[in-house]
């Protein structure tokens, strides 16, 4: 509890922190005159629910902090269209269908597995991905080069293309199946 009001209820302190929030991350409207200027500030809490642009701040904020880690162990689900952030238990927490955010999540991802495909080499001995100067992949760059990955790489139950090579990336000691003849 702070200084100024040690009487201040869990509710109050959760309310004050996700103003602060809102002022420092969610870009909030300041109304100028000629010798005042306004913070807009929202109501945290509407009808007992959060406010839904501040719920979209804390999942702005959440997704840009998560660690590759998270999404190997599928807390995050990423697709095309949709975000799927889990719990610990597993259970839904949030969706997210923001094109903006998702986007940026891909290319989060699509460049970390770029960059570890560059340094990986295929059983030709040739890198699965030509390194780039930018370290900037597109998807397109990669998909043929995940494909042969998991393919070169030992079996995965797993269906999810980008987690599987996360995953085994993560490993560090990928093993390389045996050529057929």
């Amino acid at each position: 509890m702070t200084e100024e009001q040690p009487n201040k209820t869990a509710f109050e302190e959760i309310e004050e922190s996700l103003r602060k929030l809102w002022l420092e991350k969610g870009k909030a409207p300041i109304i100028k005159a000629k010798h005042t200027e306004l913070f807009v500030e929202p109501k945290v809490f509407i009808g007992g629910e959060v406010n839904p642009e501040i719920g979209k701040l804390i999942v702005k904020e959440y997704l840009s902090k998560i660690s590759i880690n998270e999404i190997a162990k599928g807390k995050v689900v990423i697709t095309s269209d949709l975000i799927k952030i889990k719990g610990d238990d597993g259970k839904l927490l949030a969706e997210v269908r923001g094109k903006k955010i998702i986007d940026s999540m891909i290319n989060k991802i699509t460049n970390y597995l770029g960059k570890q495909l560059a340094e990986k080499t295929s059983k030709d001995g040739d890198p699965y991905v030509q390194k780039k100067e930018t370290s900037a992949y597109a998807f397109g760059d990669i998909k043929g080069a995940l494909i042969e990955f998991l393919m070169d790489m030992e079996k995965n139950d797993s269906k999810n293309l980008v987690r599987d090579a996360i995953v085994l990336l993560q490993k560090g000691n990928v093993t390389v199946r045996p050529s057929r003849p």
